[in-house]
Formats: C-alpha cells, structure tokens, sequence
C-alpha cells in the first residue's frame, strides 16, 4: 500500500539554527510568549497542516477537549505571533522549533541576547530547555535458538518472541485477526534503519523525519551521527512491527508507522553526551505526528535534567505530569485523541525514580518484568510527585527479543539479539 502525506509547510512551524561558534557560550531557552493573534476567519485544516486523518481522529476519540471547535480545530493549531519570532531574531535569538500547543520557541542565544530578548513585551516567561537522561541497562546474550519448544500459535510461528507476546496475550489476538492493521503508530527515539532490520523490510511507513538536522532522513548519516544512534529506534520499532515468522514477531504487526529522531546518546567522538537536542525536538515531533494522523506514540525516553543540572524529581514537585514540556505536550496529544505509551525508566525501585512524560496522568506508563513475571531490577517506580501511582503496566522488560540494523556497510549486531529495559517493555505494550 503506498500512502502520500501532503505536508503543508507554515512559515513558522520549524526553524533550526546552526551550531553556535567555538568562541561563542550559548543556552538554550523556552519562550513562552503572550497571546497569539486569531483572525477573523479562521483558517482550514488544510492551511494549517492539519490532516484530514487527524481530523477524524479528533472529532472521534478526543476525549472532552473543550479547547476544540465543532469543526475539530483549536485556536492551539494557530502558530505563535509572527512579529513576537521576529523581535527574538532581530535580538540574535537563534530559534530552534516553535511549538503551537505550548505557544513557546526553543531558541539557542547568548547570555546578552538572553537578557535582551527576556525585555521583549512578548515574552511572558522563560524556562530552560531539558536535556536527555536515560539508563539502559546491559543486554543479554544473542539469540539461541537451543531448547525452544513450541514456538507456532494458531498460524504464526513466533520462534524466540512467543514468550514476550504470550506474557500480555497477544496472540490470542492476533488468531483473531486482530492485528495492528489500520493503526498508525508514532514512535519517537534516537533513530531508525528499518530498511536494514529483516523483520521490518517489509514495514509500511508513511512519515520519518530526524528532528535533529531536520531532514528526512532517520537512520544515522556519515559525519552527523556516531554509528550506532539508530540501533535502539529500530530495536524498539522491531517489538511493535516486526514479522519475521520462526524469528521476530511484533505484538502490532501490520501496523503504519511515523519515525521520529528526537534523541542523540552520543557525540562524533563516541563520548556519552548530554546534549540539549531532545525535549525541544520531542515535542516537535509529538505535534507534527498529531497534525499527520498518527494514532498512538511510543517513546521509549525519559527527561529528568536541566541543562543547568536542575532535575524534575519526586521532592521538588517536579514530576507532577504538569512540570515538563514532554508531559504537558503528552497530555496536549491525549486531548486530541493520542494515547502515548512511554518507558518509566531504568533507574530501580527506589521510590520517585520515574521519569518525564511517564509521571503525566494520561500517558500510559510502563515498567519491566522478567520473562517469568517477577519485576525487572531495573524498572523504575513512581509515585509521582503529587502522589499517583505509576507505571500503569507492566510488560517484559529483562531479555527482549530485538532486531538491530543489520547493514553490513556499518556497524551491525546479530539480526535478532536480546536486550533489557522499560525502553522495550514500552513497544511491546504500544503493540498491545
């Protein structure tokens, strides 16, 4: 099936900036900016790029969104005041993307810029913009396919991943017929070579886009991306839609996707870095994915620091599902029908060790067990910091079967290996 998304670029949708000089220290800021204008007419869905797929999505699953019109727009489709990202550009403010839901510009500027464009009668308040922290945890042994047993329910043969689909009974589904047909799935994470895993050759995917370096292009790119980047997107990509019967079943097979690259684990050098590129670039992707259509999003990424070293945690308030620009935009994504199913994290079982969007009240947050049931060591709990209890579900986390990018022309694992983390109990439920 061929499918064509028509994107209607709005002048003030995205903007990237280039890398700040060596000799120049830059921060990158939040603004939040005062009201936007609405005109008299309001405009269509088609020149806002708001698709007819998220449309009927919307007026059909929007679960009491009083921000919506009759006609299933909102006046959070409108982009922010033109004139306002002018006066910041005009001040040297670098902007980065520009979010309709939050009203806001994430801009790269100097600390004199900074303290000229806080001046501007636009900006109504400034936050700064949250880095990365995620834990993975090690990955098991490849794959053997020693001592299996019964592998086939009904006609599927699951080989090696019939344990991980039974634990949440996906195959009872799938004999039904059920499957992930129909269903357009959002998955956002630090890359994507699908082309290359065996189990996804065959994918139907109708949108990607690294949010990054804001091209089309997901999987890693020679001298903009170490090698390895795009391991983890397709392994978690690989638990939802993966069909490679006797090998890799996904629990939502057959269903579309949209790829986002909104995370970089690593620099060029290969040194762990924490740099200041994904919760800005996660929102963008969660709102242009809504405006396409998508039904559901799965991230396997959590956000916990400041790039001031600032942390949402369970003392400060921080994880309250209201603190985060990735749980308020979550939550935004759940008022216009988008359930978004996200990795609580790997950080243990400390109390308050969730991280940020899995602490939002609507996002569906999931922890790990072990092939067996018992909770994974790793997996990481709530309360949240206004006392809810968090994850919501459980699925497989320790030992998941996963299909890495196989692509003899870079660096490869095996076709099917094993892996540990919320990152994979997170798809394995998305598919669910």
């Amino acid at each position: 099936m061929t499918f064509r998304v028509r994107l209607l670029v709005v002048a003030a949708a995205f903007s990237f900036a280039r890398p700040a000089s060596a000799q120049e220290a830059t921060v990158r800021r939040w603004l939040f900016l005062r009201d936007r204008p609405v005109p008299a007419v309001f405009p269509s869905a088609a020149t806002l790029g708001v698709s007819d797929r998220a449309m009927a999505r919307r007026l059909a699953r929007a679960p009491g969104e009083t921000a919506l019109r009759p006609d299933g727009l909102s006046t959070l489709d409108l982009p922010p005041d033109p004139d306002a990202l002018t006066a910041i550009r005009a001040e040297g403010g670098r902007i980065r993307y520009v979010s309709r839901w939050l009203n806001a510009v994430s801009v790269e500027l100097t600390a004199a810029q900074l303290s000229r464009v806080e001046r501007l009668p636009s900006v109504r308040r400034i936050e700064p913009v949250a880095t990365l922290h995620r834990i993975e945890p090690k990955s098991t042994a490849p794959v053997s396919g020693v001592g299996l047993g019964r592998t086939t329910v009904g006609a599927i043969d699951y080989g090696p991943s019939l344990g991980q689909n039974e634990q949440i009974a996906t195959p009872t589904l799938h004999a039904a017929g059920i499957t992930g047909a129909g269903i357009v799935v959002g998955m956002l994470d630090g890359g994507f070579d699908w082309r290359n895993q065996p189990s996804l050759v065959n994918a139907t995917v109708l949108f990607e886009h690294d949010y990054l370096h804001n091209d089309g292009n997901a999987a890693d790119e020679p001298g903009q991306d170490f090698p390895g980047e795009e391991n983890h997107g397709t392994e978690t990509m690989s638990c939802v839609g993966g069909y490679a019967p006797g090998q890799l079943i996904g629990t939502g097979f057959g269903a579309s996707f949209m790829l986002g690259k909104t995370e970089r684990g690593q620099n060029l050098q290969g040194f762990d870095t924490e740099t200041h590129d994904e919760e800005d670039a996660w929102a963008a992707g969660i709102e242009q994915m809504e405006r396409l259509g998508v039904d559901l999003v799965s991230s396997s990424l959590g956000y916990t620091t400041f790039d001031e070293g600032v942390s949402y945690t369970l003392a400060n308030g921080g994880l309250d599902g209201k603190t985060s620009i990735v749980a308020r935009a979550a939550e935004r994504a759940y008022g216009l029908g988008v359930l978004v199913i996200t990795a609580a994290g790997n950080e243990g079982a400390a109390a308050g060790t969730i991280n940020s969007p899995a602490d939002a009240v609507h996002v569906l947050a999931v922890g790990g067990v072990t092939s067996s049931g018992t909770i994974s060591g790793f997996s990481s709990n709530g309360p949240t910091s206004d006392g809810r209890i968090k994850p919501d579900v459980l699925a497989q986390g320790s030992s998941v079967l996963v299909g890495p990018p196989t692509n003899p022309a870079k660096p490869s694992l095996p076709a099917y290996t094993r892996a540990d983390g919320t990152s994979f109990a997170t798809p394995l439920t998305a598919g669910a």
